[in-house]
C-alpha cells in the first residue's frame, strides 16, 4: 500500500521495464496486490491525478504484469501547495475509502501540522502518515505519536525500519510503535531493486514477529475494498 513502481514520474521506477521487474521482485517476496502512492511534492515532483494515471496506464499495457494493482493514490507532502490542493474542488487521491497517505520532511515537522491534520478530516479525510519512524525530530518525545493517534492520523510504517536498513533510531522508533499497538499498516515503500534486495535479506527476531501479529492491521480490511 505504499511504494513508487508508477514508471517516470518520481524517484521510483524510471521506466516501465524497471517497474516490471521491481513487482517480479516483490512477487517473488509473496506480494500479490498493491496500491501505487507516487510522491506529490511541490518543486519536485509535480504529480496530479493526470500525471498519475497515465503512469497507470502504462503499466495496464503491459501483459501479465506481476502483481495486481488495485489502486493508484499518492503521496503528499504536507506542504504549503497541498493546503491549496485541499481547499481545491477536485478530491484528492485516496489509497481506499476517504484514507490519504501523506508525509512529513525529514528535516522537520510541519508548522501547526495538528491543525493541517484537523483541515483534513473537515474535509472528510483521514489522514495516514507514511513512515512516521523516519522522523527523527519525534524521538527525544514518543509521545507525539501517541498525540497523532489521538487526533486521527493512522501510522504506516516502512517494514525495512524494522531491520535497521535506516538506522538504529528509525529502528527503535518503529519497535516503540509496535509495541504501543499504534501501527494500521505496514509497507514496503520500494523505490529501487536495493530496497526489495534488502526485504529479501533482512531478519528479524522472534519479538518483533509477535509484536506485528499483535497490531492492529488494517491491510485484509483494504483489500476486501477492491474484492
Amino acid at each position: 500500500m505504499h511504494n513508487h513502481l508508477l514508471p517516470g514520474i518520481d524517484d521510483g521506477a524510471e521506466n516501465v521495464a524497471t517497474s516490471q521487474s521491481l513487482a517480479q521482485s516483490l512477487q517473488a517476496l509473496g506480494y500479490t496486490h498493491t496500491i501505487c502512492t507516487p510522491h506529490i511534492m511541490s518543486g519536485m515532483y509535480n504529480n496530479n491525478r493526470t500525471t498519475i494515471l497515465e503512469a497507470k496506464q502504462q503499466l495496464d499495457s503491459v501483459e501479465n504484469y506481476p502483481i495486481t494493482i488495485v489502486n493508484t493514490a499518492a503521496e503528499y507532502m504536507l506542504d504549503e501547495a497541498f493546503l491549496q490542493q485541499l481547499e481545491a474542488s477536485d478530491p484528492l487521491l485516496t489509497l481506499y475509502q476517504n484514507n490519504i497517505l501523506v508525509e512529513f520532511s525529514y528535516v522537520a515537522a510541519p508548522i501547526m501540522y495538528q491543525d493541517v491534520f484537523f483541515q483534513i478530516q473537515l474535509k472528510g479525510y483521514r489522514p495516514v502518515l507514511a513512515h512516521p519512524e523516519r522522523y527523527s525530530y519525534f524521538a527525544s518525545n514518543l509521545q507525539n505519536y501517541e498525540g497523532l493517534k489521538a487526533m486521527g492520523c493512522m501510522l504506516q510504517l516502512n517494514a525495512l525500519s524494522l531491520g535497521g536498513y535506516y538506522g538504529k533510531t528509525a529502528q527503535n522508533i518503529a519497535i516503540h510503535l509496535l509495541s504501543e499497538r499504534l501501527v494500521s499498516y505496514i509497507g514496503t515503500d520500494t523505490h529501487a531493486q536495493r530496497h526489495v534486495q534488502a526485504l529479501q535479506q533482512m531478519k528479524i527476531d522472534s519479538k518483533i514477529f509477535e509484536l506485528i501479529q499483535q497490531q492492529p492491521l488494517l491491510h485484509q480490511q483494504m483489500l476486501a475494498v477492491f474484492q
